[in-house]
């Protein structure tokens, strides 16, 4: 009887035995199941971070070869900017010596520049001299013009009262006849023909040139050639000879 006790009463711990074991089987298997999911669970992140990883590194290498591509343009662009800048570079060297010739060029006519100056310095004595003449002979010039003009008046009064005469077979003076038809207050015929008959008598044309200087030679000659013409004076230019020949009246 005893022995069926303590079989009994072993049997029954050893069903709490294996009732306690079959627990903490079952709470181990029951930790194992989560942490194997969460095991899967993390080995499945792992791989969409692994995939996230090799879709990053794919994009880097395209990435990588574009750049590269980049560099190449760039480095290209780098050596065309030298070639450029060498090129730049003689350039200014060139406009340097431009500049350089310039400055020298610009000091040589700062020197001439200076030398005018003081020659125009030196010369303003004379402008006011020859600018004090001119202002006399316009003045000459005026009065011989009055002058010619109360000549030219004096002498259509003559002709006036010529014409007024009433003996009407007195033949006027060619020269009278001249001055009354071609004389003007801006030609030199009065002047001359005043001259030679001033003289009375023949002269040379070097010393009819004198004697109206202010009248130009061709001017001289083209007069007397005029006026040789009309029978008013006789120029002899072999002889080198003028005289009046018509009647002064």
């Amino acid at each position: 009887m005893t022995d069926f006790v303590g079989l009994r009463r072993n049997l029954l711990a050893e069903k709490e035995r294996i009732e306690l074991l079959e627990k903490s089987i079952n709470q181990k298997l029951s930790s194992t199941k989560s942490e194997l999911q969460n095991a899967l669970e993390f080995l499945a992140k792992t791989e969409a971070s692994f995939q996230n990883m090799e879709n990053n590194l794919n994009e880097r290498k395209k990435d990588e070869l574009q750049l590269q591509t980049e560099k190449k343009e760039l480095l290209g662009n780098i050596e065309s900017l030298k070639e450029n800048i060498q090129r730049v570079q003689g350039s200014v060297n060139d406009e340097q010596e431009k500049i350089k010739n310039l400055d020298t060029e610009l000091s040589g006519l700062g020197k001439e520049l200076q030398s005018v100056l003081h020659e125009l310095s030196t010369n303003e004595t004379a402008l006011a001299e020859t600018k004090s003449n001119f202002k006399a002979k316009a003045q000459e010039k005026e009065d011989t013009r009055t002058r010619m003009d109360a000549r030219i008046a004096d002498s259509r009064k003559i002709i006036d009262e010529l014409q007024q005469k009433e003996d009407k077979e007195v033949q006027i003076s060619p020269i009278l006849d001249f001055l009354l038809k071609e004389v003007r207050i801006d030609i030199p015929e009065v002047e001359i023909l005043s001259t030679l008959a001033y003289r009375k008598q023949a002269m040379g044309i070097d010393e009819l040139k004198k004697a109206v200087s202010k009248t130009p030679p061709v001017i001289i000659l083209k007069v007397l050639r005029n006026l040789d013409s009309k029978g008013i004076i006789k120029y002899n230019e072999g002889l080198d000879t003028i005289e009046i020949i018509a009647p002064l009246v």
